[in-house]
């Protein structure tokens, strides 16, 4: 600070350096796509759903299928293997050669399925429970009841007394019936196996307690490649937003991708990906924003695993690197960062090398900075000034770590209220020397200490 007073100058302090910090950050939002790498062939795994049972029963007499004399005694105990709650038809007086039973219609089994079946299999559990016989006579799927698709696979004789839990077995793995039925139809509540018998001497009687049903079928496991990151233009800072690029597809099923990244291409041991790439939908060449908030600096490749909720994951590693830089921190200190210049005459002049207090500026950031520099006018006012006079003073900056700065004025630039270019290219941690020299009024009406501020301000280059 400054004083002035009748008997004349007291002292002068520049009482602190005053330090603003800027902050660049550039934000890049992602790069030309330079390779594109295509997708894996798909390949189709085999699966089965069942054995289940059916969830509505219903019968009906059709042509082909009915006895006016009788009909089922109960459709409600189709739904499991249990002996107690049987289902018959016929008896000892109304059911004989050459006649059939109503049908028996079974629907509703619970299927969900995606992909191609490959294979139906119905499964019988059911015998002739008095001293007759029975075939039988139908056997066959249906979309809805009275639409019945694909071959009638009924053959053979039911057995003549209760099979404990041995089934008869109509179609298979690799049987169609030469229906062509997909995998919505055969997941449709309304999909279904139709059965009837023929007696085959008199006085016969069916019993039928159980009847299910398996579906084989073929689903084609998802693809899935990622193209970028290939290490090419991907650099960004931390906080900005990267765009992975991917290409995922499932023929069969709805596919998600969740992407990580990892320190190495191999074990899938890397850090999800939270927001967007958390749960990519499938595209070709299709992109899901990173945000890279919260990342540590470094270099990572990015590998996706995918979910279509029927396969084992497929994964994918990038092709090359991503490389997150620290943000930027641009800041400066000035040691010892005050300078008392002590009591002056009026119109003397006085530097930091005759107070051997020269100030250090410091790169306290991790990049690339200029520091720039300005004074003030001050509180009384002294107006700052290319030359002393009433009222007015100069305070001027000197380069040391550039030019000798021990003859002034020579090398000693005038401080103004705007930014001036002090030092350019000073490395994080860098150092550079500071003296000043201040020259004050030749009269003053300011009869008070003064303050005459110095401002470093340290810009990203």
């Amino acid at each position: 600070m400054l004083n002035y007073n009748k008997k004349g100058m007291k002292k002068n302090r520049l009482r602190k350096f005053l330090v603003f910090i800027l902050i660049f950050a550039w934000l890049f939002t992602g790069w030309p796509q330079v390779f594109n790498f295509p997708p894996e062939i798909q390949e189709a795994y085999a699966f089965s759903s069942g054995p289940l049972t059916a969830g509505t029963v219903t019968q009906a007499g059709v042509t082909g299928c009915t006895n006016n004399a009788s009909t089922w005694s109960t459709t409600a105990s189709v739904y499991a293997n249990n002996d107690s709650t049987v289902t018959t038809y016929g008896s000892t007086t109304n059911w004989d050669a050459g006649e059939t039973t109503d049908e028996v219609r079974l629907a509703n089994f619970g299927f969900n399925i995606t992909g191609t079946v490959t294979g139906i299999t119905v499964e019988i559990l059911g015998w002739e429970s008095l001293s007759g016989s029975a075939n039988y006579t139908d056997v066959i799927l249906f979309t809805t009841e009275g639409t019945e698709v694909g071959a009638d696979k009924a053959t053979g004789a039911l057995p003549t007394s209760d099979p404990g839990s041995t089934y008869q077995t109509f179609g298979g793995a690799a049987d169609t019936w030469s229906a062509g039925l997909t995998a919505a139809q055969v997941s449709a509540s309304t999909f279904g196996v139709v059965i009837c018998f023929t007696a085959g001497s008199a006085n016969s009687q069916v019993t039928l307690d159980h009847v299910r049903m398996t579906i084989t079928y073929t689903n084609s496991a998802p693809t899935l490649s990622v193209s970028q990151p290939d290490g090419t233009g991907d650099t960004v800072t931390v906080g900005d937003a990267y765009n992975v690029t991917y290409t995922s597809a499932d023929s069969d099923n709805v596919v998600t991708t969740a992407f990580f990244y990892d320190t190495n291409n191999s074990g899938l041991d890397g850090t999800a990906i939270s927001g967007a790439c958390a749960t990519a939908a499938e595209g070709t060449d299709a992109t899901c924003s990173w945000d890279t908030t919260g990342v540590s600096p470094g270099t990572y490749y990015v590998y996706g695993i995918t979910n279509d909720g029927v396969n084992s994951q497929v994964s994918a590693y990038s092709p090359g690197q991503i490389t997150i830089n620290a943000a930027p921190v641009v800041s400066v200190s000035v040691n010892d960062g005050t300078v008392t210049y002590g009591t002056m005459m009026a119109g003397a002049s006085k530097t930091t090398i005759d107070l051997t207090d020269t100030q250090t500026l410091t790169n306290d950031g991790n990049v690339l900075e200029t520091f720039n520099i300005k004074g003030q006018n001050t509180a009384c006012p002294w107006t700052l000034a290319a030359t002393a006079g009433t009222d007015q003073y100069t305070h001027e900056f000197c380069k040391k770590t550039d030019v000798s700065c021990a003859s002034p004025p020579t090398n000693y630039t005038a401080l103004t209220t705007a930014y001036q270019t002090l030092y350019t290219s000073v490395a994080a941690a860098g150092t550079k020397q500071l003296d000043l020299r201040i020259t004050v009024p030749t009269t003053s009406t300011c009869s008070i200490q003064q303050s005459a501020d110095v401002t470093i301000q340290a810009v990203q280059q």
